[in-house]
């Protein structure tokens, strides 16, 4: 049937290819005529190719026209289906050169290649015909089916009751028989038996087909006559013109297949938005850090350790006033800090409170002490830490603050 249909169509695409020039109108009738024998005696010579019997006579269009001595040689040939396709595809080029078919080479080599489609689906047909069951695999299969056929009946009467053994032989010895003929019958289609492939009804249905194209009122559409208030309502009717049939049950609805497509782009649009985020997120942070440093001495973000006298050399991380009054209040102001830290040195004393409180600023220390004015940096240094640790308890305990105060302006 592969090989049928495209031969078929390489058939009508030649026969839709000719040339409506009235000068070649007795050309082209030639040539379809000639070309609708050379069809069917292609389709006969391929069905004598897979069949047992080579010699198996099939009905052809007439050959009266064809000169003699082409059939001689066709007749000499050890394979007509190869003489036959050469000669068809030889009567395409010379007829193109003739203008019979006026198409361009591209277009007329789809015919080509449906002629070659159609000799390779036979040439695998024809596997079946001339490569049979290997010899010895059927041997062995007919001795094994007479041995099973001897020793069942035995086997099941020593086993089993009188009547079982009987059923059981007579069912499993049919079986396997049946199976054997059926493969038999299904090795060999191509025959003449009753059961075989129906080669002489395929053959005159390719005759039937190939004639219906000679006709004129095939090579050529039908005339319309368009309406359009008539046309565009597309109406359904029986093709036997009966009344339009109408279900009793509701067509069932399958729904609707929805293609989706994936948004690439969604994708992207979110990753700019998280790094858009993310770049906002870093940027405030940023900014908030700076603020608070602008807020903040510099002193106070320094660790105690490093304002404390450097045990190694002796120095001092601060720098100590030259007045032994002084002196004593810088030391006493220090050891009460670093209690009020919990003797945790490397601690400020801000981060202990967790209150804040406003900064004393080294403009409101007073300039009475000559001594005082003489030491001023190093006061001033002392206030500015001395303020960092104390803390946020000068709003929390206003007599604290005072008393900070006082002292402040004592020294």
């Amino acid at each position: 049937q592969k090989t049928r249909g495209e031969w078929f169509n390489a058939y009508s695409s030649i026969m839709a290819f000719t040339s409506t020039d009235p000068k070649l109108a007795d050309a082209v009738e030639a040539y379809t005529h000639l070309l609708a024998r050379l069809m069917s005696l292609l389709m006969c010579c391929g069905l004598q190719q897979v069949s047992p019997n080579r010699d198996r006579p099939f009905e052809i269009i007439d050959l009266e026209g064809i000169e003699p001595e082409s059939m001689d040689f066709l007749n000499q040939a050890p394979d007509k289906v190869e003489i036959i396709l050469q000669w068809i595809q030889r009567s395409m080029v010379l007829h193109a050169q003739t203008g019979v078919l006026p198409v361009a080479p591209p277009i007329l080599s789809r015919a080509f290649q449906e002629v070659s489609r159609g000799i390779v689906n036979l040439q695998n047909a024809r596997k079946i015909a001339d490569f049979p069951y290997p010899y010895p695999l059927a041997q062995v299969s007919m001795i094994l089916q007479i041995v099973h056929w001897a020793a069942m009946p035995i086997t099941a009467a020593l086993a089993l009751p009188r009547g079982w053994a009987v059923l059981f032989s007579f069912a499993s010895i049919v079986v396997l028989w049946c199976i054997h003929f059926n493969a038999i019958d299904l090795e060999f289609p191509f025959g003449s038996q009753a059961n075989d492939l129906p080669m002489m009804e395929m053959q005159q249905d390719w005759n039937n087909s190939v004639s219906t194209l000679l006709d004129k009122r095939a090579t050529r559409p039908p005339a319309f006559e368009f309406d359009a208030a008539k046309h565009y309502e597309m109406s359904i009717v029986m093709s036997d013109a009966s009344d339009l049939y109408v279900p009793s049950k509701p067509v069932l609805s399958k729904g609707l297949a929805r293609i989706k497509i994936k948004d690439v782009n969604k994708k992207k649009r979110a990753n700019r938005a998280s790094m858009i985020a993310k770049d906002f997120m870093n940027s405030c942070e940023k900014a908030l850090l700076d603020l608070q440093e602008e807020a903040m001495p510099s002193e106070v973000l320094r660790p105690i350790e490093e304002e404390k006298p450097a045990k190694d050399t002796g120095e001092s991380s601060i720098d100590e006033p030259d007045d032994p009054e002084d002196l004593a209040v810088t030391r006493q102001r220090t050891n009460e800090s670093d209690s009020g830290c919990g003797n945790r040195p490397g601690i400020p004393r801000r981060m202990m409170s967790g209150t804040n409180t406003p900064s004393t600023t080294a403009s409101s220390l007073p300039r009475t002490s000559s001594k005082g004015l003489g030491n001023r940096e190093t006061l001033e240094k002392a206030a500015v830490v001395e303020t960092a640790r104390a803390g946020d308890d000068a709003e929390s305990d206003p007599v604290h603050a005072r008393r900070e105060e006082r002292e402040i302006s004592d020294l």
